[in-house]
């Protein structure tokens, strides 16, 4: 009940809650049309397989992890969720998503414009071989804990992105917030039509791409 939660009201209102936790597999379940996030990891949680899970409706983040670590996320559906496909923040870290789709979220929370995949305050955390498209935002946003004043110790850092594809977002494929979100790199990512173009990084060369391909706005640039 919200009585027994009332530190963390959201819990009452997504559908799968993972919290204090080690050492869990979720498989082939679905999950739709939750008020909040379809599926919680939270709360020092950590060894969490998710394999083969669908979330989709929900009226917040898909999936969102939060200060957890070893949380492995593949073959994983998050489509038409109101906020993030994916969020991980709060520090998460020794993480995955692999094999998965992050499509058509970001439309329906706090007025749009959210991602597909959210990732504050992350690090070593590979992505890989990811469908990241029509997400109303950015594909992947790269920030700091809640925009915070202290970005050098909680901007997202040190995670890898092999052979995904961002496709048709509505802003850019890969967004970097700060220029303290550094050591991230890519190798292999195709980049199609997303609106504003591939890759924004405050400095040059902070998001280190080799072997993209890329079709659309800003190409030139990558």
């Amino acid at each position: 009940s919200t009585d027994s939660m009332a530190s963390a009201p959201w819990i009452s209102v997504s559908g799968v809650v993972v919290r204090y936790a080690s050492q869990v597999q979720i498989r082939d379940v679905s999950i739709a049309q939750t008020a909040g996030s379809g599926l919680v990891i939270d709360a020092d949680s950590q060894f969490v397989l998710v394999e083969r899970v669908q979330v989709e409706e929900s009226g917040f983040d898909g999936v969102a992890v939060t200060a957890s670590a070893q949380v492995q996320l593949t073959r994983v559906v998050a489509r038409s969720n109101d906020g993030a496909g994916v969020s991980m923040d709060w520090g998460v870290s020794d993480s995955s998503i692999r094999d998965s789709a992050l499509t058509d979220n970001g439309y329906g929370w706090a007025g749009g414009g959210n991602p597909g995949l959210y990732m504050a305050w992350t690090s070593a955390v590979t992505v890989a071989a990811t469908d990241i498209a029509r997400n109303d935002g950015n594909g992947v946003m790269l920030t700091n804990q809640g925009m915070a004043d202290t970005p050098s110790t909680t901007c997202s850092t040190d995670n890898v992105f092999h052979r995904n594809r961002f496709a048709d977002n509505g802003q850019f494929g890969v967004w970097l917030t700060h220029s303290a979100c550094t050591g991230n790199y890519s190798k292999g990512n195709v980049y199609e039509g997303n609106g504003w173009g591939p890759v924004f990084e405050p400095v040059c060369g902070q998001f280190a791409e080799t072997a993209a391909s890329c079709t659309g706005a800003g190409c030139p640039n990558l």
